[in-house]
């Protein structure tokens, strides 16, 4: 179980990163249009 919970949270690490990238990119293109 604990190891289960460990790589969720990697993964969700990994996800998060280029998702707020993302998310960045996303609010910088509405602000300059």
């Amino acid at each position: 179980m604990r190891t289960t919970i460990s790589t969720c949270s990697k993964a969700l690490k990994r996800i998060k990163a280029p998702l707020f990238f993302f998310a960045n990119s996303i609010r910088h293109f509405l602000l300059l249009r």
